[in-house]
């Protein structure tokens, strides 16, 4: 039997029943699921606060089989963490030194100062690690993603810790096929596999023929918790669009503290009425929906790791527009890559994808025949040779 440390920078709410609940979906039950394929329990080691049963969604109950979770001590961004740096690493040391037997292995979840620490006492103690990189600290703190005062330091500080991680892991598996491995290479085993968890209904048969009707539908999937996927540069292309006369109706599915402040902008715009923000949906089904609904995908983001939301919107076959940031690049197609903060260039791929149904059309099969990549069948194998390499390195 060979048990998982999980070490992520997720954060957790545990209910008054004992049970443990994901503050997104993407880091709920499926995603541990997954990791049942190679380990014959898993333990997270992540931030967990207090909380009611209420205020979470049951879909995201993590607590459920071979799945437990030890508690860190709950904090929210840089200021949070310079409050509770001495007590989250008391309480990582305390268990890992109590806790790792030869049945288990330990795998960090990076960029994140939870994983950070981990690694550290590790390395210490000598006890053999595999790391997932899952993000570009570079592009989460570039201008306009982050307002900190002490952006630029924090941007640098981050890239060279996460350089050095990689550069002295045992083992590393990266979420692009290169784009983080060339910024912050592993010189030990290594390899390229997505963390996106697509089943067989998240496709669909065939392609688009186009668009062909009016108002396009227009759509994004993101959170609203922080400023990375931009929903600042969307309006201010929507305002854009509306000036030039294209008649467009957009959603914008996912919530969080600046989701009332964009539609406080749409109604300063005078385009409201045309957008609906219509919060966090419960299931991938409700999202899958919506994506049925729409007729282009928009992903503007400042920052990504390899965006599960865009490979989402290729199964459903939409042609889709997006940054030129981190993974989206081994996705889609170059001609529908913007810079990022542009909301000109957004307009014009929006525009060309209304006005030439047959580039539409092509994106719509090309974004599906791409997807496929993506699906469990042909990702499963490839991840388990790194967890199969991690399980080695403690026999």
């Amino acid at each position: 039997m060979m048990k998982l440390v999980f070490i992520t920078e997720a954060r957790y709410v545990r209910v008054a029943d004992g049970n443990v609940y994901s503050l997104e979906s993407s880091f709920s039950y499926p995603l541990y699921q997954r990791y049942m394929n190679y380990f014959d329990e898993i333990i997270i080691v992540a931030r967990v606060k207090s909380g009611m049963l209420s205020e979470v969604n049951a879909a995201n109950c993590v607590t459920k089989g071979n799945v437990t979770v030890i508690d860190l001590p709950y904090y929210v961004g840089f200021n949070g963490y310079l409050k509770n740096r001495r007590s989250l690493k008391h309480k990582i040391q305390t268990y890992l030194s109590q806790a790792i037997k030869s049945d288990m292995a330990v795998v960090c979840r990076v960029p994140g100062r939870v994983g950070t620490a981990a690694i550290s006492y590790l390395k210490t103690a000598s006890i053999p690690y595999g790391i997932e990189v899952v993000g570009d600290p570079y592009d989460v703190l570039s201008k306009g993603a982050t307002h900190h005062p002490l952006r630029p330091m924090l941007r640098m500080l981050s890239y060279y810790s996460l350089k050095r991680l990689c550069k002295k892991a045992p083992a590393a598996l990266y979420v692009t096929r290169y784009k983080l491995q060339r910024r912050y290479p592993c010189p030990s085993f290594n390899i390229g596999v997505s963390d996106v968890i697509m089943p067989v209904e998240a496709f669909v048969e065939k392609c688009r023929e186009g668009i062909k009707k009016s108002p396009v539908e227009l759509i994004c999937v993101g959170t609203l918790e922080q400023a990375y996927k931009a929903p600042d540069v969307v309006i201010e292309a929507l305002k854009i669009m509306s000036e030039r006369g294209i008649d467009y109706h957009f959603t914008w599915v996912g919530d969080g503290v600046l989701r009332q402040k964009m539609i406080d902008l749409c109604i300063s715009y005078g385009i409201d009425k045309q957008c609906d923000f219509v919060g966090k949906l419960s299931s991938g089904g409700a999202v899958r929906e919506k994506l049925d609904q729409a007729d282009i995908f928009m992903m503007p983001s400042r920052m990504e790791g390899l965006p599960r939301a865009l490979v989402e919107a290729m199964a459903r076959a939409l042609p889709c527009v997006a940054t030129n940031v981190c993974g989206i690049p081994e996705l889609l197609d170059p001609d529908m890559l913007i810079p990022v903060n542009d909301p000109e260039a957004l307009v014009q791929k929006v525009k060309v994808l209304i006005d030439k149904p047959e580039v539409a059309r092509r994106q719509s099969e090309r974004n599906l025949k791409e997807a496929m990549n993506y699906c469990e069948e042909v990702l499963g194998p490839q991840r388990k040779r790194f967890y199969d390499y991690v399980k080695e390195l403690y026999h």
